[in-house]
């Protein structure tokens, strides 16, 4: 658990440089946000199953992480890490963790890998898998630590050679941004097995001579560390700040920012334009269907994985240019749930290599520690508040931001009439923000979920807005004095279901509450609830008497909890 905690804070930390190094498959600059995404899934749903470890194996918490990373996979990369996680649950079969665990982990992974791709490209993530596991094999010394730091120069050394084993990588001066990612979840096991902190530099460009068309040199760049002081990663400074691109040497800097944010698939292994990324979970399917899909794939696109996480469900993923066909493909095998689809470069179009980018950021305003730090996880920054949040406090947070654009999160904790006012005075004062309309927690995440800095800013606003739309929520509370609603009277003490602001439901239990509030609003439909427990939720059998209840009543309904600690609400609910 400790591991995937760091994994989650690695990816984290270093999510941009990684988007930033992104351009193969898909040069969206997307990589270091699908890794962490994928990992996080990862450690909350081991956190929500495996918490408290009493009575737990290491087999039993590393299946759980294998298990939310498949279902929670993005990308590419992420598919590819859930394979690793899951190389760990297959190797752990005793319970521990040891030198030769840790080899057998990283060749199955390696193994489950290769058996998931219709082809598989050098210079990726899964040469740099490749590297980790031969050196960790080769290792003198069998204890975990020395297999692993083993493992760690293996992934450095396969890492390096990547720009020399794919074009695209040493026309764009990067190095592998998968392979990054997987080098930051090996140094995170170090760490935790050995107690020292991983010392790297950020991975930016070398500048190298090329000819080009007309016979003279042209400086490009191939991926390298850049410099490190006492602990902090440093680049060359450009004068834009954390915007992506900085640290890109400036002779570099016209090759770099084309391969970088174009949009251009790189078919190094398929032919014909290929348009959208789809992605699909798979239930009711086996080994045996999965091989017969990925052929089905391979005939429609590129890209190809399709991944189990050991106990029948799967994970797909594939690029292709008729998203309805790869979506069709997966019927015969099992029941395709949680679709989605990407259209690559839908949203760029205009942009020129030499225009800077505008930084755009979320502010989400919260209540609670834990839900903060939710927010963070998700890439927005934070206005913590109690009940409701004034409006100075709103309006000094806008204005303390440096980004170009400020999209604001409201969730619930201030009134419309006085986000009226904050928005007039932040565009007098010359920093204007956009106000997203999230009358509760849920509806904020929701509409995180869909944020795309890459997007324009109407088209972004108009994403988050209609997600968050398009979220039913409720909550669960305590009633604090004799009222009369919708549900009839209620006397101190009584728990409160309500959606939106509406009470429907009075009982005076709390599971019994909250069980009848989720099946009023399930009643409509939905494929996701969402459940964010408040301080005052203590109830440890909550989270697996809920999934139960919605095993039975409402199958094929996804569960997600998260501890958000808001004061008001026991529970928030979400339905999407």
């Amino acid at each position: 658990m400790r591991w995937a905690h760091a994994c989650v804070g690695g990816l984290e930390a270093r999510r941009e440089e990684i988007n930033i190094l992104n351009v193969f498959p898909i040069a969206d600059s997307d990589t270091g946000t699908n890794l962490h995404f994928t990992m996080r899934a990862a450690y909350e749903k081991a956190r929500a199953e495996c918490v408290p470890l009493d009575g737990m194996t290491t087999h039993d918490v590393a299946v759980v992480l294998a298990r939310g990373a498949v279902a929670g996979a993005r990308g590419n990369s992420g598919v590819i890490l859930s394979q690793v996680l899951r190389g760990v649950a297959d190797a752990a079969l005793d319970g521990s963790i040891d030198g030769q665990v840790l080899r057998n982990a990283l060749t199955g992974a390696l193994q489950l890998v290769g058996d998931s791709m219709s082809h598989v490209v050098e210079g990726t993530v899964v040469t740099v898998l490749r590297g980790a596991a031969t050196a960790a094999r080769d290792a003198d010394e069998h204890d975990l630590a020395s297999v692993a730091r083993a493992a760690v120069a293996g992934a450095v050394s396969a890492l390096d050679e990547t720009p020399s084993q794919l074009s695209v990588l040493g026309q764009a001066g990067v190095v592998d941004a998968g392979g990054v990612g997987l080098l930051i979840i090996l140094d995170a096991l170090v760490e935790v097995v050995t107690g020292e902190p991983t010392r790297r530099p950020r991975f930016t460009a070398r500048a190298a001579a090329r000819p080009v068309a007309d016979g003279s040199a042209a400086t490009v760049s191939v991926g390298k560390p850049s410099t490190a002081v006492s602990g902090t990663t440093l680049a060359e400074p450009s004068g834009n700040g954390h915007r992506p691109g900085a640290g890109i040497p400036s002779g570099a800097a016209g090759q770099s920012a084309e391969c970088v944010h174009s949009t251009e698939h790189v078919h190094e292994y398929a032919t014909g334009d290929v348009e959208y990324e789809i992605m699909y979970l798979l239930r009711g399917c086996d080994d045996a269907a999965a091989a017969v899909l990925r052929e089905k794939l391979s005939d429609l696109g590129d890209s190809v994985i399709v991944v189990g996480d050991g106990s029948g469900a799967f994970s797909v993923h594939v690029h292709s240019t008729d998203p309805g066909a790869a979506v069709e493909a997966g019927i015969p095998a099992g029941v395709p749930y949680d679709i989605r689809i990407t259209a690559f470069g839908a949203d760029q179009q205009g942009f020129t290599p030499s225009s800077a980018p505008r930084v755009r950021e979320v502010l989400a305003i919260v209540n609670g520690e834990a839900g903060a730090e939710l927010f963070r996880s998700e890439g927005a920054s934070v206005l913590t508040c109690g009940h409701e949040c004034s409006p100075q406090e709103l309006l000094d947070a806008v204005l303390a931001t440096t980004a170009d654009e400020v999209f604001v999160l409201p969730n619930g904790f201030i009134r419309p009439e006085e986000l009226v006012g904050v928005s007039t005075q932040a565009r007098q004062l010359g920093h204007p923000a956009v106000l997203l309309p999230t009358a509760s927690l849920v509806q904020g995440l929701a509409a995180l979920a869909v944020h795309d800095p890459h997007r324009a800013a109407s088209d972004d606003s108009y994403a988050m807005a209609a997600a968050a739309a398009a979220t039913r929520w409720g909550s669960v509370r305590r009633a604090q004095e004799k009222a009369l609603s919708l549900a009839g009277a209620c006397e101190p003490g009584d728990y409160l279901g309500l959606v939106g602001h509406e009470v429907l439901v009075i009982k005076d239990e709390f599971l019994a509450a909250t069980l009848h509030i989720v099946d009023l609003m399930l009643g409509a439909g939905g494929e996701l609830l969402t459940i964010l427990r408040g301080a005052a939720q203590t109830n440890d059998t909550f989270a697996e008497q809920l999934e139960d209840h919605i095993n039975k009543n409402h199958p094929g309904v996804e569960l997600m909890i998260y501890v958000s600690g808001q004061d008001e609400d026991i529970l928030q609910i979400g339905v999407e």
